[in-house]
């Protein structure tokens, strides 16, 4: 029996749900920027091949299966800043990169359309088939490359996202010659 990209798409959701309450709950003294790195390029890298699965198995007849684009598209959108929630950060420039790209993109896709005869019509009476103008095509570019970059940022910055809270917290990880010392103020 065959499971449907449904299926993995809604436990997808829940367990990146999951992992956001997970990083963002962790009461140790001291974050890990390993873990925060993990964590944003990990979940990128999870988003980006839902992403890749919605066009390699569409429905027949579709070019791409709209939900798990969608799902993909979502998890796109929160998933890269996991390492910056571990930090307790967010809202993060990545972040609004992000969606900043997909307001850009809708604006395409809602104004820089337009209806044109379909590449299968047998004559010019059948359906008509939406499609992108020159400016629409531009601007979709520009709003992946954004989106891309967004995603890019925030799991560059997860490391640094820990400085900043270890800086916040006053917290100092020294090495020692038995280990790793750990001071601050509390």
């Amino acid at each position: 029996m065959a499971v449907s990209p449904r299926f993995w798409s809604t436990r997808l959701v829940r367990i990146v749900v999951l992992l956001l309450v997970l990083a963002s709950a962790t009461a140790r003294a001291d974050k890990s920027p390993e873990t925060a790195k993990y964590l944003s390029g990990g979940a990128s890298a999870v988003s980006g091949a839902v992403l890749l699965y919605a066009f390699l198995e569409p429905p027949l007849g579709e070019p791409f299966d709209k939900p798990v684009l969608i799902t993909g598209l979502a998890l796109a959108v929160v998933t890269p800043s996991l390492g910056e929630y571990y930090a307790g950060e967010y809202f993060t420039p990545g972040f609004a990169i992000r969606i900043a790209a997909g307001g850009l993109a809708a604006y395409a896709m809602q104004n820089e359309t337009e209806k044109t005869t379909c590449d299968t019509a047998s004559n010019a009476t059948d359906p008509k088939c939406e499609r992108l103008k020159g400016a629409g095509v531009a601007l979709v570019g520009v709003a992946a490359l954004g989106f891309i970059g967004g995603m890019w940022y925030d799991s560059l910055d997860a490391e640094d996202a820990v400085g900043r809270w270890r800086k916040r917290h006053n917290i100092v990880v020294a090495p020692t010659s038995n280990g790793v010392a750990l001071g601050g103020s509390f």
